[in-house]
């Protein structure tokens, strides 16, 4: 039954995704006077992040791992006790290869932002040419744009670094954080730190070694790559749920949001969130940390919504949906050495999958002894709808990119397949112009904030952050609410 009336402020959160834990814990810490309810149509909290442990396997089937470089993400394992439970890549297999015509070439070391920082690993690279060399050196000389003006990352790293530079390095090491079309989206939102390298120091390269040396000078000890919990990310779902129960967060799972609609007149909060159980949910404030196409839908209703025009702009965020197949083999019938953490695959390659990792040669502790773990991605933005192919299709095409790049024949012993529709939201070239309109419109709109990976960042630390900040907007304005009520 839907808890009634209550002198108490209420913070309803829809979506029980990392964003809107986030958010929940960002509420408990900041205002432990107020109710919060955590609502999430899937029958499991977390969203994309799954991990299934199972006879000595961890598997992922979402993110594996944070950047961590973004050091607040860190932080708040350290807060939840997973301090002691990170772990870096297995720096005995350090590296990753670009697949180009047949060979897998290794990624130069040395990269920042996607951008080489030192001249050697590109000199000596057999996966660049010397005209392709010698066109990424240009950059120190090219003349630098100072506009403000949005562009493609294609044309972006094109008209930097050459042609090549994009299609063989750039664009799949791109193509792995967002499955998209570089053509399409928008450097400003997707990198930009490069473009602010061109305009404040005239290159990106020049801007990035800059950059490198006042880290260097700063006296900052370097961050490994990527951290991931020892037991999976989902550990840090099972962490974070721990802690929002232990503060009195109510979490509700098979619930979905239908409709938001302001409270009638002289109820005691301002919202109404009705659900497909048929409960009406009082709210004094919502954060929205569902998809960008749900929350759209949310914000909408038709024109009686809360935001329409928030909506309307939400619509225009392009999504992909994506498949990653988790295959494991029997350690004495893969004799590659599998050196390395995988390799990516250019669009130009025209292959169907993505990338693969290795991930038993990545990370350690996620297959047995005895096993090797392997993953594959498959679906991007404009090749074929990967959840249009049944399971045994997506193995099929996974054995057969084994036989081709490894020559590897052999039988997988298990299988983890997991499907992403609109998984990965694309921020196309004018998404910060559509972001920008859309965070005007929810401002005008009391005790609203919406959170989550379609808007200013695709990462789990991003994520975070996002529901972070709806917090703080929605707490603040809660207990203003509060306050003016009368006693």
């Amino acid at each position: 039954m839907t808890p009634g009336p209550t002198t108490a402020p209420r913070i309803v959160i829809v979506g029980g995704g990392i964003t809107g834990l986030a958010a929940a814990r960002a509420v408990a810490l900041t205002a432990p006077e107020v109710d919060v309810t955590v609502l999430e149509a899937a029958d499991r909290l977390g969203g994309k992040i799954v991990t299934v442990q199972e006879d000595g396997f961890t598997v992922e089937g979402g993110p594996e791992s944070y950047l961590a470089a973004k050091g607040w993400m860190t932080d708040l394992c350290a807060e939840i006790g997973l301090a002691d439970g990170l772990q870096p890549t297995r720096p005995e297999n350090r590296g990753s290869r670009v697949l180009w015509d047949g060979r897998l070439h290794p990624i130069p070391d040395g990269l920042s932002g996607l951008v080489p920082t030192r001249l050697r690993p590109v000199v000596t690279s057999s996966l660049l040419s010397p005209i392709g060399k010698a066109r990424m050196a240009l950059d120190w000389v090219l003349p630098a744009r100072t506009d403000a003006d949005d562009e493609s990352l294609e044309r972006f790293i094109s008209r930097r670094l050459g042609r090549e530079a994009y299609q063989r390095l750039i664009e799949p090491l791109m193509a792995g954080i967002y499955a998209g079309d570089g053509g399409q989206l928008s450097t400003m939102a997707t990198f930009p730190q490069l473009r602010g390298a061109e305009r404040d120091h005239g290159g990106i390269i020049r801007g990035v070694i800059a950059n490198r040396r006042r880290a260097l000078a700063s006296g900052a000890a370097p961050k490994a790559g990527f951290l991931s919990p020892v037991g999976g990310m989902g550990d840090i779902v099972d962490a974070l749920t721990t802690c929002l129960l232990a503060r009195g967060v109510t979490l509700r799972t098979g619930i979905a949001v239908t409709r938001l609609a302001r409270a009638p007149e002289g109820s005691p909060h301002r919202y109404l969130v009705q659900t497909s159980s048929g409960e009406d949910v009082a709210a004094d404030g919502l954060i929205l940390a569902t998809p960008a196409p749900v929350t759209a839908d949310l914000l909408s209703d038709g024109q009686r919504g809360l935001s329409p025009i928030a909506g309307a702009n939400l619509r225009h965020i392009p999504h992909v949906n994506s498949v990653t197949l988790s295959l494991a083999f029997r350690r004495q019938d893969i004799a590659h050495p599998l050196r390395g953490y995988g390799y990516v695959v250019p669009r130009v390659q025209r292959r169907p999958v993505l990338a693969s990792t290795w991930t038993s040669s990545k990370w350690a502790r996620r297959a047995p002894d005895d096993q090797i773990l392997l993953r594959f991605y498959v679906g991007r933005s404009g090749g074929r709808d990967a959840l249009t192919l049944s399971d045994d299709e997506i193995q099929a095409l996974a054995l057969a990119e084994l036989r081709d790049v490894l020559g590897v024949d052999a039988v997988p012993t298990r299988r983890w397949v997991f499907r992403w529709p609109d998984g990965s939201p694309q921020y196309t070239v004018g998404h910060l112009d559509r972001i920008a309109e859309v965070d005007l419109r929810i401002a005008m709109v009391p005790g609203l904030a919406i959170a989550g990976c379609g808007y200013h960042g695709v990462g789990i630390p991003d994520c975070v952050r996002s529901g972070e900040r709806a917090a703080r907007r929605v707490v603040e304005q809660v207990l203003a609410l509060a306050t003016d009520r009368p006693s």
